[in-house]
């Protein structure tokens, strides 16, 4: 049934957002918005089960600071683990400020990928040499790169680091 449900929601907003529904509610186009948001973020995340990392349940996460990302937080391997997903690299790139506040001063970083902001902290020291925290963003950075990876700014989306230990 969930299927089924998905499979006509997916209809309703291919249809709506290629204009052939003359009259579709805001509520509407927000569900397409959240789905789409909701599929492409669990890809991630079974992305990092399928690199035999071990994920705790990913639960929608209220981060008015990350606005208007759409989060969600757990754990993998034991490390607190944000991803959020933007309407576009752009939104993504103006939230990494934020997400290194976020950070703080434990041993972390704010890693963007296309849509995609990812944010890592150490808070309990589970990762000493930050082999976990790279292993983390190996798998995000394969499975959130933009098709034709070109990037202008210099820094070749390079992680920025909150100040370590």
């Amino acid at each position: 049934m969930r299927y089924q449900l998905t499979f006509r929601w997916r209809q309703i907003c291919a249809l709506a957002q290629g204009g052939l529904l003359a009259i579709v509610s805001l509520a509407t186009l927000a569900h397409c918005e959240r789905a789409d948001s909701d599929e492409a973020t669990e890809a991630v995340i079974a992305a990092w089960q399928g690199a035999q990392l071990s994920t705790a349940v990913f639960v929608s996460a209220d981060m008015p600071a990350l606005a208007p990302g759409a989060c969600r937080q757990g754990k993998i391997d034991g490390l607190e683990t944000i991803v959020c997903k933007y309407t576009d690299a752009a939104a993504a790139g103006s939230a990494r400020a934020a997400a290194l506040g976020h950070v703080g001063d434990t041993t972390g970083l704010a890693v963007v990928g296309d849509v995609f902001l990812l944010i890592v902290a150490d808070r309990d020291n589970k990762d000493p040499s930050g082999r976990k925290i790279n292993s983390i963003v190996q798998v995000f950075r394969e499975h959130t790169s933009p098709p034709a990876a070109s990037s202008s700014d210099g820094d070749g989306g390079a992680p920025a680091q909150g100040s370590g230990k």
